[in-house]
């Protein structure tokens, strides 16, 4: 249906350079895309709630980010599993392999983890676009796969050690307050 705005679109490559923000991007399909489409394609994000109803455009992808937590937290719980909820395993479509989910619950700091994470991520995003070259699905896709790399983007060590130490200098001074009480 929309073959010349998903045509026009420049190729992303994971770790590469971002071509536009996400904001860009919906910008750019908000005067070529249908007020029904659009309001599909910006309903979600990156970030799932694990409450969240999976239905509409982004169903697949819902269940899957649903289903990575899980094993991931599975994962890092194994001592534990009894008190994890169960869920099933989805179709051969979703299939995460034990290595990558493995890789990214033992990687050595957050960052690491998460680039793991996204990297699962990518994959799926691979798979759900696969079948759609020029509808919807692609363009949700596509958002999707800009939020990974926008993530990434003007990430530096200084601010982010400055905001840990301004929390913890937070949560230091709520302990101190309260224990002078």
């Amino acid at each position: 249906m929309y073959y010349f705005l998903c045509a026009s679109l420049p190729h992303l490559v994971l770790n590469g350079p971002l071509p536009m923000t996400v904001a860009q991007f919906d910008n750019l399909c908000s005067d070529q895309l249908t007020p029904g489409d659009f309001d599909a394609l910006t309903s979600s994000a990156l970030a799932v709630d694990r409450r969240a109803k999976a239905d509409g455009l982004y169903a697949d992808y819902i269940y899957f980010e649903q289903y990575l937590r899980f094993k991931l937290a599975q994962r890092r719980a194994a001592n534990d599993l009894e008190k994890l909820p169960q869920m099933t395993d989805p179709e051969v479509y979703f299939t995460v392999i034990d290595a990558d989910i493995g890789r990214a619950a033992s990687a050595p700091d957050m960052f690491d983890r998460e680039k793991c994470v996204d990297m699962i991520r990518w994959r799926f995003l691979d798979d759900f676009t696969a079948p759609s070259e020029f509808d919807l699905r692609f363009l949700a896709g596509y958002r999707l796969r800009l939020a990974i790399m926008q993530k990434y983007q003007n990430r530096l060590p200084e601010p982010g050690k400055a905001n840990f130490e301004a929390a913890a200098d937070k949560i230091s001074k709520t302990t101190q307050d309260e224990e002078t009480k």
